[in-house]
């Protein structure tokens, strides 16, 4: 705490003279300040050097990324047609599509006969109550359903109970009336003969290979109990087919069982997963081979893609229990006002093309005892969305959408797609199409996106070009005479403006065939090598007294990537001996060598690169690798890590600023030079200030005593002026 000296005594301003005199006093520290200041600024800059040039230095992976100059994109002629995205690798190419067909997403719809079973409120119960089936081709769930595994996606599923369907590639048959030529084996493993061999077999005989309760327990026991039930007693499931698919001798199938009847399980049977294995059978009885795709018998009567409704539920309730499962059975629906009056129930396929095509059922299987177990009312029909149903299908009241594929052509062959997306025609691109008629697709290099990454180089060059001048402005530049500044600047321009070499060496030896063995064995060598490894190594195998290169045999005269190498038989080498030959590999000519060659190039003294946009785009169409490697070539080293030429523009630039900004680099090490100078200037300005505070003291002790002193004369003086006047008084 600062004291204060009242100058009472002296009359005059003791604080205000301690004050001015401290002021002088400070002068030093003001400096001091003025300096920390002053390097601070300094230091604002260099961040902002340090800042520009990271700029610069992020705009480099890009431009040594081979993908930003080759990379394929798809460049549709009509997008109202088609449009495409990059799923892979494309090859570069141009295409010719013409939509003829879109794929659409199959929905059927109420179709009530008459005006008295019009619905005309949402939220009237039906009165309905009942328990139907929904999914679609490409969800083949349900009870009962035999899935036939082969590579042309045909798959056989039940009609709840009432027999066997079969749908081959989304198109449903009769089970019946299928051909056993439609039935392709293309699983041929451990099949002689290979594919299709045993297309047309006259028998297919299905095993139980394992079953899994629902609601676990034994299966087999299980299974057994409800063969015996139905009077199958003493199948041996291990061992005896379940049922076999032969000819019906019309050209057609039949699922028969052990008891020589039509196949087929009821809805009573227990509930699980069947994994079966088919054996194929020749005319004679005789297993001809076992196929490796699987049956499957799937039951899902409690959970997937059954709903049941009840008396109470209205259209918008039926609507909901089919949207809470529309996950499972792709299948959504919606209630829609046809007419005054008139409220339909419409259902869509989530999925589009053929393979979308909606599968409703009504359900309503019978157990052992001929009694229902999921209700009698069939909704469906009831609500006039089904007709009827077959061994081949349903048939629908009202189809507003059928279930197409896509169809089209492209380069002029035929083509067909279940859906509108599709990344199998052309490989490494998504094709969406969008609408009926004919475009181009062309696949080239994104001549745009490696034009931008160059402009970024471009402008980020110019602005740590441009900072860096300012800074060294004559008479106004805050950094003028910067040796650190004028260096770095000089080393940047030297690499813009400079050119890139070609890699040494033109297809020759180093030096001759040195050989490291014994034996007196000799070699020579002539030609030009054409690989890219640093040296060739013959080894000899004494146990068949051949020289082996990478694993291989060699002859004497035989040549290695070009070059020629007789090796002289006048001595036995030991077995490993090795002939060494020293080599370079061929130089790489570059087709641009500095950037002005490809388009970019200054014309002022200022250092400013301007980018000239037809040349840059001329020579990316011309040879878009020469430029990555203009950018990107990485130099060869020999075997001592030392390289043998010069890397790319955009490596040397990254090593340049690694060295510039890196950890020790040359910002950074200007920086820490710069606080260190502000930490001398804060020990000083702390030194100097304890002086102060001790000047301060001692300016208030050497005042304070003189008003002391000066209080003492005055009363001394005014007892000399009492004494004067009393003595004064008594002479008169």
């Amino acid at each position: 705490m600062t004291l204060s000296v009242r100058g009472l005594s002296s009359g005059l301003d003791i604080n205000g003279i301690i004050e001015e005199l401290m002021n002088v006093e400070r002068m030093p520290i003001r400096r001091k300040e003025v300096q920390i200041e002053r390097t601070e600024q300094i230091g604002n800059l260099w961040r902002e050097v340090n800042s520009a040039l990271d700029t610069l230095k992020r705009t480099m992976p890009p431009l040594q990324n081979r993908l930003t100059y080759t990379a394929p994109v798809p460049v549709s002629g009509n997008e109202e047609v088609l449009k495409a995205i990059v799923s892979g690798m494309p090859s570069r190419g141009s295409h010719r599509f013409n939509v003829s067909q879109m794929a659409t997403n199959h929905s059927i719809a109420m179709n009530p006969p008459s005006v008295g079973e019009r619905i005309s409120s949402t939220d009237t119960a039906l009165g309905r109550e009942g328990t139907f089936y929904l999914g679609t081709g490409r969800q083949p769930e349900g009870i009962d359903s035999l899935v036939f595994d082969s590579g042309n996606s045909s798959w056989l599923r039940g009609n709840f109970g009432a027999g066997f369907q079969a749908v081959v590639n989304g198109q449903a048959e009769s089970l019946y009336t299928l051909s056993p030529t439609e039935l392709v084996f293309t699983d041929t493993s451990g099949i002689e003969g290979g594919v299709n061999e045993f297309e047309g077999a006259g028998k297919i005989k299905v095993y139980l290979s394992d079953f899994s309760l629902a609601a676990g327990g034994d299966g087999k026991e299980a299974l057994e109990a409800y063969f015996a039930e139905k009077g199958w007693g003493g199948i041996d499931l291990e061992n005896e087919p379940l049922f076999t698919l032969q000819g019906d001798g019309n050209g057609g199938w039949e699922a028969v069982g052990q008891n020589g009847d039509e196949f087929a399980f009821l809805g009573d049977h227990p509930l699980g997963t069947f994994n079966l294995r088919g054996e194929i059978v020749n005319d004679q009885d005789e297993v001809v081979a076992v196929n490796n795709f699987d049956f499957h018998i799937r039951d899902s009567v409690d959970e997937t893609g059954f709903i049941s409704i009840k008396e109470s539920d209205s259209l918008l309730v039926i609507a909901d229990k089919i949207n809470n499962k529309s996950a499972e059975t792709g299948v959504s629906a919606s209630v829609v006002k046809a007419n005054e009056g008139d409220y339909r129930l419409v259902l869509e396929s989530a999925f589009e093309g053929r393979e979308g095509f909606i599968q409703a059922f009504d359900y309503s299987p019978l157990n052992s005892a001929g009694e229902t177990k999921y209700g009698t009312d069939a909704v469906l029909a009831g609500l006039n969305l089904l007709t009827g149903s077959s061994a081949s299908g349903p048939s629908y009241a009202l189809e507003p959408q059928e279930a197409l594929d896509a169809q089209f052509t492209l380069n002029g062959l035929q083509m067909t797609r279940s859906s509108n997306n599709f990344t199998d025609v052309i490989d490494g691109l998504e094709v969406s199409l969008k609408g009926i008629g004919s475009s181009t697709l062309d696949v080239a290099p994104d001549i745009d996106a490696a034009v931008e990454e160059i402009s970024l180089f471009v402008q980020a060059f110019n602005e740590v070009n441009s900072f860096l001048r300012r800074l060294q402005q004559e008479d106004e530049g805050p950094l003028q005479g910067s040796s650190d500044l004028m260096r770095m600047e000089r080393q940047l321009r030297t690499l813009i403006h400079g050119q890139v070499p070609d890699l040494p060496g033109s297809s020759h030896l180093r030096d001759s065939l040195a050989y490291s063995g014994s034996g007196g064995v000799s070699a020579a060598a002539s030609g030009s090598y054409t690989g890219t490894a640093q040296k060739i190594e013959l080894i000899y195998n004494s146990s068949n007294n051949t020289w082996r290169h990478d694993g291989r045999n060699f002859n004497s005269g035989d040549e290695i990537h070009g070059v020629a190498i007789s090796i002289n038989p006048s001595g036995t080498p030991a077995n490993n001996d090795t002939l060494v030959l020293n080599v370079s590999p061929p130089s790489e000519p570059l087709e641009y060598r500095s950037l002005s060659s490809i388009g970019i190039m200054s014309n002022d003294k200022e250092g400013i690169l301007q980018v000239n946009d037809a040349k840059l785009r001329e020579a990316l169409s011309a040879d878009a690798e020469g430029i990555f490697k203009l950018f990107a070539r990485e130099a060869p080293t020999d075997a001592s890590g030392r390289k043998t030429g010069a890397d790319g523009l955009g490596v040397q630039m990254d090593s340049l600023l690694k060295n510039l900004i890196g950890p020790s680099g040359l910002v950074e090490n200007r920086q820490n030079s710069l606080q260190r100078e502000i930490r001398q200037y804060q020990d000083r300005i702390e030194m100097l200030e304890n002086r102060m505070e001790m000047r301060e003291q001692r300016l208030i002790r050497q005042f304070t005593f003189m008003e002391q002193y000066i209080a003492r004369i005055q009363e001394q003086t005014g007892l000399m002026s009492s004494f004067e006047a009393m003595m004064q008084g008594q002479r008169e």
